[in-house]
C-alpha cells in the first residue's frame, strides 16, 4: 500500500468512522429502516418452540438483515474508489503511519464495522477511517490510487503548513503538487483537491480564520 497520511477532506483530518460513514453514505431509505430496529441490533435471539415466533425474536434477525445491506453498500463504494479509506496496519510501532488503502483491495477484506478493523489474507487494519473520494465510478484503478495520492499529498501539506487560504491559496497549492505529480496539469489538481481545500477551509479553528 502507498503510505500516506490522513486524506483531511472533512475538516478534521481523521476521517469518519465506519459508524459514521454508514450514517452519512448510505441510502436514505435503507439508513431509516435499520435505524427502526436498530436497538435491537446485537441482541440474542431468544429460543422459540412454538408454532408461531414472536415478532420480539424476529427484530434481531431483521436489525442484523439490514445493517449487513448497509455495511456490503459501503464496501463496495470503497472498492469503487467513490470513498477512500484509510487505517494503521499492524503490527503496530511507534513509527507507524496511516495508510491510505487502495480500492482493489478492500475486495479481499472483511470488515468489521464496530471495531473499525479490516482484515484478509495475512493483512491486519486497525481505526479504519472514511474520506470522500474524488474519482466517478468507472475510471481504472491505477488512476483512483493517483488521484489518492494526490488527496494524500494535500494533507501533507496542510498538516505542516503548507497551504494558504487566503486568495489564490487554492491555486497555489495546485502549482506546488504539480511538482510531485509531473503528469497532471495545475488546473487539473486543482479540481481534484478543491473540494478538500473547501472543506479544510471551513473547518479551520475560528481563530485561525481571516
Amino acid at each position: 500500500m502507498t503510505e500516506v497520511n490522513p486524506v483531511n477532506t472533512i475538516g478534521r483530518g481523521q476521517g469518519l468512522t465506519l459508524l459514521e460513514a454508514l450514517e452519512r453514505y448510505s441510502d436514505t431509505a435503507a439508513y431509516q429502516e435499520f435505524q427502526a430496529v436498530a436497538e435491537h441490533y446485537g441482541k440474542q435471539r431468544l429460543l422459540w418452540l412454538g408454532d408461531s415466533i414472536p415478532e420480539e425474536n424476529l427484530l434481531p434477525l431483521r436489525a442484523q438483515g439490514r445493517r449487513l445491506v448497509l455495511e456490503r453498500a459501503l464496501v463496495n463504494r470503497l472498492a469503487e474508489g467513490t470513498i477512500v479509506g484509510t487505517a494503521y496496519s499492524e503490527p503496530l510501532n511507534i513509527d507507524s503511519r496511516r495508510m491510505l488503502v487502495p480500492a482493489d483491495r478492500w475486495k479481499f477484506l472483511v470488515v468489521d464495522f464496530d471495531k473499525a478493523t479490516a482484515s484478509g489474507h495475512g493483512l491486519v487494519l486497525i481505526d479504519v477511517r472514511i474520506h470522500p473520494g474524488g474519482p466517478s465510478r468507472g475510471r481504472k484503478t491505477e488512476r483512483v490510487e493517483q488521484t489518492d495520492s494526490i488527496h494524500g499529498a494535500f494533507s501533507q501539506l496542510l498538516e505542516v503548513g503548507g497551504i494558504r487560504f487566503d486568495r489564490g491559496g487554492l491555486t497555489a497549492a495546485a502549482e506546488e503538487l504539480s511538482h510531485r505529480f509531473p503528469s497532471y496539469k495545475p488546473d487539473s489538481i486543482r479540481k481534484i483537491i478543491q473540494h478538500a481545500f473547501n472543506e479544510a477551509k471551513r473547518g479551520r479553528p475560528k481563530k485561525d480564520k481571516e
